[in-house]
């Protein structure tokens, strides 16, 4: 080999060499993720209304994601914002590689969730949240664990989108789509409407407002991929939920306590 790059002109020579680091810069380039969270605020785990990432405080699973990022040397994850149903649409096509969210048979057909045994895996969760119905002293509203009771209709504020919408409508509620988790909270307590939803371990409500106990939803939330990209890189994607499983999220959760405020995306 040595004896033919003797006889070959030191232009060529020189082309060679060039071509050869370009395409191991090319190999050894790490592989590009593109993370898709809500441009609207949804804490705690994540903050700030805006089309950026904020530098500080950003929510903890932004902060999760970020120790995920620091942790596998072939994978580089950007971070997006966009309108959540933008989100799923943009991970149907393929535009964006994942987002998080909960398991439904619809997005079952255009997103990859982690199984085991061919059901899904729990011990993968992003997160578990409890939801609970946050209510007006005024409003006679009753919540046993199964069934709403009250005699007359009420209406709702839940941020849009959320899968919580559809069961509150069926059970006689007037749903009113606000535009964040802030926003609906906001309609609340200026008692606008009868009751919204939160977190069940929220506690900074006013004293006319009050909480029932019982979740009306408990929610797993799920790294999920888009299955544009998992079908190339399914080994990977198994990996990135093996590191991220062995992240200790409560950590990061924990100094969002006080943000706690709703989950149901």
């Amino acid at each position: 080999m040595s004896s033919i790059l003797r006889t070959l002109p030191r232009q060529v020579i020189f082309l060679l060499l060039v071509f050869s680091c370009h395409v191991m810069a090319r190999v050894s380039s790490p592989i590009q993720l593109i993370y898709c969270y809500e441009t609207t605020e949804l804490l705690p785990h994540f903050t700030g209304n805006s089309l950026t990432v904020p530098k500080k405080n950003p929510g903890a699973a932004i902060e999760i994601l970020q120790e995920l990022d620091a942790r596998l040397a072939d994978v580089k994850i950007t971070f997006v914002r966009r309108p959540w149903l933008r989100c799923l649409r943009d991970l149907a096509s393929g535009r964006v590689t994942a987002v998080i969210g909960s398991y439904s048979v619809e997005r079952g057909e255009f997103a990859s969730f982690p199984y085991s045994d061919g059901k899904l895996d729990k011990s993968f969760a992003f997160s578990k949240t409890e939801t609970c119905l946050l209510q007006q002293k005024s409003a006679a509203i009753d919540w046993d664990g199964k069934k709403y009771t009250f005699a007359k209709q009420h209406t709702i504020a839940i941020p849009r989108g959320y899968k919580l919408i559809k069961n509150l409508q069926a059970h006689g509620f007037d749903v009113y789509n606000a535009s964040s988790a802030s926003n609906a909270h906001e309609l609340l307590f200026t008692r606008r409407v009868d009751a919204s939803v939160s977190l069940c371990d929220f506690t900074a409500y006013p004293e006319y407002i009050v909480k029932n106990p019982i979740p009306i939803r408990t929610n797993h939330g799920y790294l999920m991929f888009s299955k544009v990209f998992f079908r190339q890189y399914s080994k990977l994607g198994g990996h990135i939920w093996q590191v991220l499983k062995g992240i200790n999220k409560k950590a990061f959760y924990l100094k969002y306590q006080n943000y706690s405020m709703v989950a149901d995306n």
